[in-house]
């Protein structure tokens, strides 16, 4: 019916995750208006523009998945990235 389980992969079932919680955000944004409850309604849609920036962000960076499900993978730092760019091997980087 879905097909075999090797269609899926992490980022797959992450962004996954994220349309499911944009549906959650979005009815329930849509059921605050309808109930004339802005402070509810207020809070959902700036959940629903966390979640949309999530998106793009992971879609704009998708190595970074690898930082949380692969724990032999050490996490990039901000300080470490500099650091690393202002070294001899500038060439190399595109």
């Amino acid at each position: 019916m879905l097909g075999s389980s090797q269609n899926y992969t992490i980022g797959v079932l992450v962004f996954s995750g994220f349309l499911a919680r944009a549906q959650g955000f979005h009815e329930g944004s849509v059921a605050a208006i309808e109930a004339d409850n802005p402070y509810v309604a207020f809070s959902l849609l700036r959940s629903y523009a966390e979640n949309a920036a999530g998106i793009l962000y992971l879609k704009d960076h998708p190595t970074t998945l690898d930082q949380f499900w692969r724990p032999e993978t050490p996490p990039v730092s901000p300080t470490t990235r500099r650091r690393d760019s202002a070294g001899s091997n500038r060439s190399t980087q595109s």
